[in-house]
């Protein structure tokens, strides 16, 4: 068997896996009986160290398969920066499997141009976090990882994508991960979007809510539509970051600090660049 269909039957092995580990934690979910549940999660842990073994062969292979001197499809065609045997379009466009990923992308360190390396991804713990905060630490890790490496093209993520859909601590993030991958959008499609509530994203104030309370500003214009945008959740909270820390543009004083006394319309501004600094907007 060559290295390129062992590539994509471990491929499909390890989706099939993923499926049926995802079928026997929803039923423990549902189940009522806490021992049977109990007992499932004992054997989905069990589950996993067989998913963490193809993961870590899927890898193996992507970087045995996928040579970074093999040719690429030019730019301005379909496709383009994929690898190409030349004759019938990309590697991934043959692939047997085109079930979705969180995404996939290209061997670490080779870039469209053989710019910088991307470095490895963070690891999957073998056991679930002991804390929340540590959870979400591991999945902001995890989501700007994969936001790092969108610039490569290619299968290299796609163990450590799969490895996110199969770790079962992890399912109440995936669609925080998700949304953030998210290219810009505009303004208006921003604040169209908060009509529909998602999964991974947060209803978020331009003006800061809090803040232009304490100022005194009119509720219909800190809840008005002009003011709230739908935005992916680890952008929300980079953004609320951004706002407590110093900042040299403002004299080392963080941009709440800063806009202390200052009109709707300059912090409404402020607010917009703290979205276009996140990569939320388009400038």
């Amino acid at each position: 068997m060559d290295l390129t269909t062992r590539f994509h039957l471990t491929n499909q092995r390890l989706r099939c896996s993923i499926d049926r580990h995802q079928q026997v934690l929803l039923a423990s979910w549902l189940s009522p009986d806490a021992a049977y549940r109990g007992h499932e999660q004992k054997a989905l842990r069990r589950g996993l160290a067989v998913l963490r073994g193809l993961q870590r062969e899927l890898q193996a292979l992507a970087l045995k398969v996928f040579d970074p001197a093999q040719p690429r499809i030019p730019a301005g065609q379909d496709g383009a920066g994929q690898w190409t045997d030349g004759h019938s379009g990309s590697i991934r466009e043959q692939a047997p499997d085109s079930s979705p990923v969180l995404v996939a992308i290209g061997a670490a360190g080779i870039g469209h141009n053989q710019g910088p390396s991307l470095e490895p991804p963070p690891d999957i713990p073998e056991e679930p976090p002991s804390s929340r905060p540590a959870l979400t630490f591991f999945a902001k890790q995890a989501a700007r990882w994969l936001v790092r490496a969108a610039r490569f093209t290619g299968p290299y993520g796609l163990a450590f994508s799969l490895g996110l859909e199969a770790a079962f601590w992890l399912a109440g993030e995936l669609p925080s991960i998700l949304s953030y991958q998210d290219p810009p959008k505009t303004l208006g499609e921003l604040q169209q979007a908060v009509s529909d509530p998602q999964p991974g994203y947060d209803i978020h104030h331009i003006v800061e809510q809090k803040a232009a309370r304490n100022a005194g500003f009119p509720e219909e214009m800190i809840n008005g539509s002009q003011n709230l945008v739908r935005i992916p959740r680890y952008s929300h909270h980079e953004i609320t970051g951004w706002y407590q820390r110093g900042n040299d543009d403002f004299g080392t004083l963080s941009p709440r600090q800063f806009l202390e006394g200052k009109t709707w319309d300059e912090r409404y501004q402020m607010g917009i660049r703290s979205l276009i600094e996140k990569g939320v907007l388009k400038p």
